[in-house]
């Protein structure tokens, strides 16, 4: 999927200001920190550009797949319900396992599947897929993307390694926003 200039930054514009919106929201008054992780994995769409065919052209969906259990997980489920991204709904399924990538576009390993990162990482090697994680390491490990909240502001681990093997381009306003690792290395 491709965007134009003004798309991204159009998406860029609704990342920041979707989180910024959020963030002061944690403090107990209305949005919890799953729920501005959710959002904040649906805007990473904006910032990624899968290799051309990999997304259909809208209304096609956009699939997210889950493996494991989270509350990040559980909110991403509840809020891409009612989402759209460039004209694509969103999507999410339930995976048993890491055999099942077929589909999806974005893979979110939950806090309950930590030990399968390993395997979900081997069975992804050379698919466009976006391996996203918030469990410590996951992006060094391999995983394309790590997630976390750090004093209710959003942070971004990204391995550009596993990104390029899984042809995927990242804007590179959110590369400058990241953390940028490498896999194996501290």
């Amino acid at each position: 999927m491709r965007l134009n200039n003004d798309g991204r930054r159009a998406s860029l514009l609704l990342l920041i200001c979707g989180i910024l919106a959020l963030a002061p929201r944690t403090s107990g008054q209305g949005y919890s920190q799953d729920q501005i992780k959710a959002d904040a994995l649906i805007n990473l769409v904006g910032f990624m550009q899968w290799p051309q065919g990999t997304i259909l052209p809208a209304p096609s969906p956009i699939t997210f797949c889950l493996l494991g259990r989270s509350a990040t997980g559980d909110e991403l489920e509840r809020s891409a319900q009612s989402k759209q991204f460039g004209g694509h709904k969103i999507t999410v399924n339930r995976m048993k396992g890491p055999q099942e990538l077929a589909g999806c576009h974005l893979v979110f390993l939950g806090a309950s599947a930590e030990k399968l990162q390993e395997k979900l990482i081997e069975s992804a090697k050379g698919l466009p897929i976006a391996l996203v994680a918030e469990i410590p390491g996951f992006a060094r490990k391999g995983g394309t993307l790590n997630l976390g909240l750090q004093n209710t502001r959003i942070i971004f681990e990204i391995n550009t390694d596993s990104a390029e093997q899984a042809h995927l381009k990242i804007n590179p306003r959110l590369l400058a926003a990241a953390s940028l690792v490498r896999a194996g290395r501290q």
